[in-house]
């Protein structure tokens, strides 16, 4: 027996050792999405599409540019919304054409990066944008943008959005001349961004750095984002709250049930503050309350959410039946309907807020949003549109397309 026990102490030390500290495994997802940015073919389009817009006017760009800017021309003058046969033929053909002659300019533009050329939003707005915008908030602004398309897309029915959110929050390195709130939202952002692609561990890094600074803001710290909408407390209120609620559910991903419940209630407990009652209140007192197993309460808060106008009918039903079960049978909220919860709550919010474009509206004006929407529509819209006309099947289709229209 003790010569049995001796054998045993190398086994337990071997799996001591190989058992990964929370910092190891939030390097191992940040090496894992690194070489997935890398290696991702549908990025090439994307960021060719990119250096074609940025580089137009410049004398520095490659050749492939002029020939690509028509291609480019040709899907901007595309119908927003093809009725006709014609029409959709006509649609699938030139994305078809566009694919190729991304490809055709690969070999040209790979090696050339998109920051060598204006910003993007300097070539759309035809102006120079004044400090302390700069390359780097730009990308930041970009995948904030492609981060809420991505969530929209429950399905993942179309390839490429996860890579964009990456490929851009790689790009916004924080500058010395950054204000603070833009260092504050980078991080949020990427937190989000890691939780969502399913990375739980780095996002659990930047969530708690995030969390800890803002436990320390007083509501001092934010007099420069004072308007007629929010105090400077109000601010540091809905702020903190955000840091929780990401983290609490990228908590669930985790498996931390009493973590993420502690989070939701201190996030709760901050929109109190500021007398909020809305989807995102209502889900989440309903999951606390069912965590603590008041199964009345929880139902309660249910029926609330359940008479949302800015939810779908099937969702409405869908948590009334969630309701009654648990004042019949007593039991949580069902597993299915939390692991909807993120759609859910972003259908509503976003319905409520009204919209993507609204949202422009209010954070950088009406005139500049008009200018801003039409190219990031453009730019959801080719990605859609080159998501159709996969590389290998490109060259057929551009053929049966063009033969259609020419019958």
């Amino acid at each position: 027996m003790r010569r049995l026990s001796w054998l045993l102490i190398p086994l337990l030390l071997t799996s001591c050792a190989c058992r990964k500290t929370d910092a190891q495994k939030a390097q191992a997802e940040r090496d894992q999405l690194e070489e997935r940015i890398k290696t991702s073919l549908t990025l090439l389009p994307y960021r060719l599409v990119k250096i074609g817009v940025r580089a137009k006017d410049d004398p520095r760009r490659p050749p492939a540019v002029d020939a690509l800017q028509l291609m480019l021309a040709e899907t901007q003058a595309l119908p927003p919304k093809p009725a006709t046969t014609a029409e959709v033929l006509h649609e699938a053909a030139t994305y078809a054409r566009l694919l190729k002659a991304l490809y055709d300019a690969r070999e040209t533009m790979k090696d050339r990066d998109e920051d060598e050329f204006p910003p993007l939003a300097q070539v759309l707005l035809h102006a120079p944008l004044p400090p302390p915008f700069d390359m780097q908030l730009e990308h930041l602004g970009l995948s904030a943008f492609w981060f809420i398309v991505d969530s929209a897309d429950q399905g993942k029915k179309i390839p490429g959005g996860t890579e964009y959110v990456f490929y851009e929050l790689a790009r916004a390195t924080p500058q010395p001349g950054w204000p603070k709130e833009a260092r504050w939202f980078a991080q949020l952002l990427r937190g989000g961004a890691f939780c969502a692609a399913k990375y739980h561990y780095a996002a659990e890094e930047e969530l708690t750095a995030y969390v800890t600074a803002m436990e320390t803001t007083t509501a001092s710290d934010f007099t420069g984002w004072t308007s007629a909408n929010a105090t400077p407390a109000q601010t540091m209120h809905g702020l903190r709250a955000a840091g929780y609620f990401v983290r609490a559910w990228n908590r669930m991903g985790l498996e931390r049930e009493e973590g993420s419940t502690e989070d939701l209630e201190k996030g709760l407990t901050e929109l109190q503050a500021l007398g909020v009652e809305n989807e995102l209140t209502q889900w989440g007192w309903a999951l606390v309350h069912a965590r603590r197993g008041r199964f009345d309460p929880s139902a309660a808060e249910l029926d609330k959410l359940a008479q949302s106008p800015h939810l779908d009918e099937k969702t409405r039903t869908e948590l009334t039946a969630a309701a009654a079960a648990m004042r019949s049978q007593e039991h949580a909220i069902p597993l299915m309907l939390e692991a909807r919860a993120t759609f859910i709550l972003a259908q509503a919010l976003l319905s409520r807020a009204g919209g993507v474009e609204h949202l422009l509206t209010l954070v950088v004006g009406e005139e500049h949003a008009k200018k801003i929407a039409l190219p990031l529509t453009w730019l959801e819209r080719t990605r859609r549109g080159l998501a159709g006309a996969s590389p290998s099947s490109v060259w057929e289709k551009g053929k049966q397309g063009l033969e259609l229209l020419k019958k």
